[in-house]
């Protein structure tokens, strides 16, 4: 494939490995790109590169180039401030409203442009340059602002709750609540172009949302050319529930009220039955798979999880880091080696499987595959290169092996959000780090005093 040879740009990186996850997932050797404004305008060898007048010329010998990589699902207000609070074996079948909404609920709006900034950095540093947030922004202006500060690309909601489980509640003004939240979101943060940041109607999900919730998420998302996220069956308790009070599985229902198709990312989709994954297959919804939140909260995913299943039937899958940590890398080589041991074969998936899940798969679902996802001609300059002078990477055999079975953000050098560079030499060229990393731990000192939760450890503490 050639390009025509501009005669100027911004910025030109020659002499590198570049793995474009263009449609023949070339990888190409000496290579080089050049970017003006937000696109990339060539690729091609780093001889023809020489001819080029521009501004800006980075040596890309011993780099690795990727596209920028997309996290489909992940919480960047409620658990970065509080990770890791809750304790790990803890086998609270309501923990989630006795130890994470607690949490969630105790963040100020200060707390959560904080929360925001600081994760959406450690995104940036383990490579991700686009995410879905997992839609449990209370605040949804000052999270905004904070990803703004960042220079992410984020598709963001709020909190989105519609279901009355109290009888005392009134469940209409419910609904009206939910909808009008996610009427305003999108209002107030359109899906552009020029644009980084976007607002979803994004739901919690679950059991939390009856049908006329869904069914306005899907109407808002349509009118305004976006998507839908919302979490569903993680565990056995979410069929268990529609079976129960709707009697059908939730997939299978949501499908017959028009609330799935080619723009919802349904987040996690482990207690899957052979005719929800046809659900999926038939209306083209996309999965989000978390690997490590999987094994962590034993969703029982290597023993009952249909992922093979979904992907043999079309069904695109990506992957995501959920709220532990925000490293997509550790997302695609744990997703890749559970979809190995869902067989007892190596045969199902491979590395390109797993990179794809990260970067081209995660375009798609969230409807951005012609600007993002790969290093192609026209698209967005959203790119990163490691250093493979670090042991991650030596010896150098296999790039996109080494790639996703290897390295992680610490041989992370640069990256590139809409052809800005937002990390070089693996640290932020427009954020105090350092200073942001006290304010993180002052933050989270006053959050869980205010949520008054016990410090609970299977070992002595203070």
């Amino acid at each position: 494939m050639t390009h025509t040879l501009p005669e100027t740009a911004d910025w030109v990186l020659t002499g590198a490995i570049l793995i474009t996850m263009d449609a023949q997932r070339r990888v190409l050797t000496d290579a080089a790109l050049a970017v003006t404004g937000r696109k990339i305008t060539w690729i091609g060898t780093t001889p023809e590169a020489a001819k080029i007048d521009a501004k800006e010329r980075i040596d890309g010998r011993d780099k690795v180039v990727t596209p920028g990589f997309i996290n489909t699902h992940v919480h960047i207000t409620g658990d970065p401030l509080t990770r890791h609070f809750m304790p790990d074996d803890l086998n609270d079948a309501d923990r989630l409203f006795t130890w994470v909404i607690p949490r969630y609920y105790a963040h100020t709006p200060e707390d959560e442009q904080l929360s925001a900034l600081y994760c959406s950095l450690e995104l940036l540093k383990g490579g991700t340059t686009t995410f879905l947030e997992a839609g449990t922004i209370c605040h949804l202006d000052h999270a905004a602002e904070g990803v703004r500060q960042a220079g992410i690309r984020a598709r963001i909601g709020g909190w989105v709750e519609g279901r009355a489980f109290d009888p005392t509640q009134d469940e209409t003004a419910l609904i009206e609540a939910a909808i009008k939240i996610m009427e305003d979101g999108v209002a107030a943060y359109p899906q552009t172009e020029e644009d980084l940041i976007a607002a979803w109607p994004i739901m919690v999900g679950h059991n939390t949302n009856p049908d006329a919730v869904w069914q306005a998420a899907k109407r808002i998302a349509d009118d305004a050319g976006v998507g839908v996220a919302a979490h569903m069956s993680p565990y056995k308790a979410d069929p268990d529930w529609y079976l129960e009070h709707v009697g059908k599985r939730p997939l299978v229902h949501l499908e017959d009220i028009g609330a799935l198709g080619d723009n919802v990312t349904i987040t996690h989709a482990t207690h899957l039955d052979m005719d929800e994954v046809n659900a999926f297959a038939r209306t083209g919804t996309n999965i989000a798979y978390c690997p490590f939140a999987s094994l962590k909260g034993a969703f029982h995913v290597a023993k009952v999880g249909l992922y093979n299943e979904a992907r043999a039937a079309g069904v695109n899958i990506t992957f995501a880091t959920d709220g532990y940590d925000c490293e997509i890398l550790q997302a695609a080589r744990i997703g890749i080696g559970i979809f190995k041991d869902l067989t007892g074969d190596v045969s199902p998936a491979n590395v390109m499987d797993g990179l794809e899940a990260i970067t081209i798969n995660g375009a798609k679902a969230l409807g951005l595959d012609h600007m993002i996802g790969s290093l192609e001609v026209g698209k967005e300059a959203d790119i990163l290169a490691f250093d493979t002078r670090n042991v991650q990477w030596r010896p150098l055999i296999s790039p996109v092996d080494q790639l996703i079975f290897s390295a992680d953000g610490r041989s992370l050098d640069s990256v590139w959000v809409a052809g800005e560079q937002r990390i070089k030499g693996g640290k932020p060229l427009h954020l105090d780090e350092e200073a942001l990393i006290d304010q993180v731990q002052t933050a989270s000192t006053a959050i869980l005093e205010r949520a008054g939760l016990p410090f609970k450890r299977s070992w002595p503490t203070p």
